[in-house]
């Protein structure tokens, strides 16, 4: 293959300005060559077998180490080599026009281009040389798309002659330059209806065309060639019209006809306009024809046609099928239409009867990357509803999260008719990638639509759900998607939780609940401009519910998708969230599906924890009140003795808030952290009952005797009146040092002292405590120190220091 030669200076890296830097990467190595400092002693043998010469026709020459402004003897060097050896060559120059200069008569030849044009069309015209083998210098004159812009060009030049001419004036061939008309036919001989050059001179000889219609006929023609380059066979095309629509379109083909029905936008037209989209268009058209000629209300038609390319789902690939509105008036019909950019997609087109048999011909269907970037990219619909921005949310995010995780199939009438309209069919097909939507036209839809999950095992659950729009379908999908559970849900519109109702307060407070559901905003519109999340109706509520009882589990549903509103929930002890998807961010399909993943991991998890975090709660709260109650330190401490007792009296209700936390954390072992954090709790008791006399023996300290010294063989070793053990009997036996008796030892004299037994529950509790911890400190490996502490156990511990704290 011989190669192209580029001679061009690039003196001011224009290359890489014009986005050519493939020409110095040596990408076209193959088959380029690019010179740049040449002058007229410079060796031109390089031209004799080129390909092709592209030559920057203000090449200045590079002597002793610099360009010289207006040299041209290395340019002129080169012309003559083309010259003498015929070689196709381009003039490329700032100066020249954008258009390249080339006529089929002299097919090797671009004598002038703008240098900017002719870096961008370089690859492409380096791209077919590579691959054919062929010089075509149309792809550097007019680019990629070389056909379209020659007839653009051709356009121009014959409007340019025809000028002079006024429009009312009987065209005559003495004003026509015959050389561009055969070119121009040439072109359009696709789109002309068998109109051909000979005919068109026929109909000027008899002086029936006047310059004006001339004008916008090759005007049409040319507007239909360049949108239309082959014929795309049509097997089954619906019309939609009249019986005069019959006869005007009687010489097509495979032509299935039917009454064009109207609707008008609204709730009520819009649902019925869909319904018969379902029953009246047949799974297999391939062009759809809508004359507007046969209806008062061509409005309804626009809608009709945006309705069809929004029954995607449904429809499927006839959602993609070219859609042409027969007319014989003008588009202009249209410019007071809310939704006349559908005529500016691709894919729809605005045809006079006569034209209409060859459009449809010629149009081809969308792809899936068109549907996406020439349809909805360009299209803008706007909601219906006036119930606000709330309500909308409610509505479309019910049935988001219903798709995602219940699938299409819905009882609910209201998700049923929120389906049913052109802004949640248009929001719907704005979520969808490109591969999603090329998975619902070749109807393998159910594999993309929901997520996997495994079902929600909820037999028994009580559900509670607090949502002043629980009725927009949040019920039925909560419903569906915890099967086997009650769900109670409470539809009250108010500012916090003390305007609840009785009724409502009393279903909150009676502890029931295994899993609430709240919504952020509780009091509709009017909550609409809130900004600061502690504003919110819902964090009221939650504020209170948590109250209550931590252990309350709480998902909040939101419409909102600010980070500081989700960091405000969860600082205020929300078990998760779930925000409910707003149309108007049209957030895409794989966001819903793991925004709906993450909603069924939150409850499973909460629904497991729920029983023994709320009994751990009350049993936290529980042991914080006894302690202060009964103020223990002054109980059991006299003097100075009281400081003592109140520092570990608080040090251990620090300690419940440390358990508490962690429970409450995402820490890997949280449960076995809580557990040693349980057995601090007993040193801290410990210390707070029991101290050494002046003899060095480990005492319990009591309000009446002072000192209580260990259990042994039955019973208590006494100091004072009370008791003759003290004095006769060696005690050696039963001193005992701090650091040698066990912390669950200490524990279980106090639990004696205070009337427990070994066959009592909170005992032998204690002791299992005391054992895994133990176990889990002194553990040889990491296999046994990760041991599986069930949030079980510590409900059972925490559960034995509040009988423990009880007794006391």
């Amino acid at each position: 293959m011989n190669k192209i030669v580029l001679i061009d200076d690039n003196k001011s890296n224009q290359r890489e300005i014009y986005g050519a830097t493939f020409v110095d990467d040596g990408e076209y190595e193959d088959c380029l060559v690019h010179k740049e400092k040449l002058n007229e002693n410079s060796d031109f043998s390089f031209l004799d077998d080129a390909a092709c010469i592209l030559l920057h026709d203000s090449l200045a020459d590079y002597v002793n180490g610099r360009y010289e402004s207006g040299g041209r003897m290395a340019r002129d060097a080169v012309w003559e080599k083309i010259k003498a050896n015929k070689i196709p060559y381009v003039f490329f120059s700032d100066g020249h026009p954008i258009i390249g200069e080339w006529s089929p008569t002299n097919k090797d030849v671009v004598r002038s281009i703008k240098k900017s044009e002719f870096y961008h069309n370089l690859k492409f015209f380096l791209d077919e040389y590579r691959e054919s083998g062929i010089i075509d210098l149309r792809l550097i004159a007019y680019g990629k798309d070389f056909n379209k812009r020659e007839l653009i060009y051709l356009l121009q030049q014959i409007l340019d002659e025809l000028n002079i001419v006024n429009d009312k004036d009987t065209l005559n061939l003495s004003s026509t330059n015959k050389d561009l008309f055969e070119r121009f036919f040439d072109r359009i001989k696709l789109v002309s209806n068998n109109v051909t050059f000979e005919k068109l001179c026929d109909s000027i000889k008899a002086g029936r065309l006047t310059v004006g219609k001339f004008k916008a006929y090759i005007n049409s023609l040319a507007s239909h060639a360049i949108k239309y380059t082959a014929k795309v066979p049509k097997h089954n095309i619906l019309l939609l019209g009249n019986e005069l629509s019959q006869e005007r379109l009687s010489n097509l083909d495979n032509v299935t006809f039917k009454t064009l029905n109207t609707f008008q936008l609204g709730e009520k037209g819009e649902k019925e306009m869909f319904d018969n989209i379902a029953s009246s268009i047949p799974s297999n058209t391939d062009a759809i024809i809508i004359d507007i000629d046969s209806t008062k209300t061509p409005d309804a038609c626009l809608y009709y046609a945006l309705a069809i390319r929004l029954s995607l789902h449904e429809k499927k690939i006839v959602a993609m099928a070219p859609i042409i509105f027969m007319s014989s008036m003008t588009p202009d019909i249209f410019k007071n239409s809310p939704y006349s950019t559908l005529l500016q997609t691709k894919g729809v087109s605005f045809e006079t009867p006569l034209y209409t048999s060859i459009a449809v011909e010629l149009m081809e269907p969308l792809s899936p990357i068109e549907y996406k970037t020439k349809f909805l990219d360009i299209i803008k619909i706007i909601p219906n509803a006036t119930e606000g921005r709330h309500s909308l949310a409610n509505q479309w995010g019910a049935d988001v999260l219903s798709r995602m995780v219940v699938g299409n199939e819905t009882n609910n009438e209201l998700i049923k008719k929120a389906r049913l309209s052109l802004y949640f069919k248009y929001v719907r097909a704005l979520s969808l990638s490109t591969k999603e939507i090329e998975t619902i036209i070749n109807g393998v839809e159910t594999t993309i639509d929901t997520t996997s999950r495994e079902v929600i095992d909820a037999t028994g659950k009580n559900i509670l759900l607090i949502d002043d729009e629980a009725d927009k379908g949040w019920k039925d999908v909560l419903s569906k998607m915890l099967p086997n559970s009650v769900i109670k849900p409470i539809k009250e519109q108010v500012p916090d939780y003390d305007s609840l109702s009785a009724d409502a307060k009393k279903e909150i407070e009676s502890g029931k609940y295994d899993l609430i559901f709240l919504d952020l905003r509780m009091n509709g519109v009017k909550e609409e401009d809130t900004l600061s999340p502690n504003e919110f109706s819902g964090m009221k509520i939650l504020n209170a519910i948590k109250e209550q009882n931590r252990g309350n589990q709480v998902i909040m549903f939101t419409a909102s998708n600010k980070a500081w509103n989700m960091k405000a929930l969860l600082d205020a002890g929300a078990d998760g969230y779930y925000i409910k998807e707003s149309p108007e961010f049209a957030f895409p399909h794989s966001y819903s599906l793991s925004n709906a993943q993450n909603l069924c991991n939150n409850i499973r998890y909460c629904l497991s924890v729920s029983s023994e975090q709320r009994n751990i709660w009350e049993s936290i709260k529980s042991i914080k009140r006894l302690m202060d109650s009964n103020n223990l330190a002054n109980k059991y401490f006299s003097g100075m003795e009281v400081m003592h007792g109140l520092k570990y009296q608080t040090l251990i209700s620090t300690e419940l808030d440390v358990v508490w936390g962690l429970l409450r954390s995402n820490q890997e072992k949280k449960e076995q952290l809580s557990m040693l954090s349980l057995f601090k709790i007993l040193e801290f008791m410990n210390e707070f009952f029991y101290t050494t006399n002046n003899k060095g023996q480990l005492c319990l300290i009591d309000s009446n005797y002072k000192e209580l010294l260990f259990w042994e063989n039955g019973t208590w070793l006494k100091k004072g009146e009370k008791s003759s053990l003290y004095k006769t009997r060696k005690i050696g036996n039963c001193i005992l040092k701090n650091d040698i008796e066990s912390t669950t030892s200490k524990i279980h004299n106090i639990m004696r002292y205070v009337g427990f037994d070994d066959n009592d529950k909170a005992y032998s509790h204690i002791r299992s405590l005391g054992n895994e911890r133990n176990g889990y400190i002194h553990a040889k490996n990491s296999a046994v120190k990760s041991k599986n502490i069930s949030l079980h156990n510590i409900e059972i511990w925490i559960n034995a220091i509040k009988n423990l704290c009880i007794k006391l």
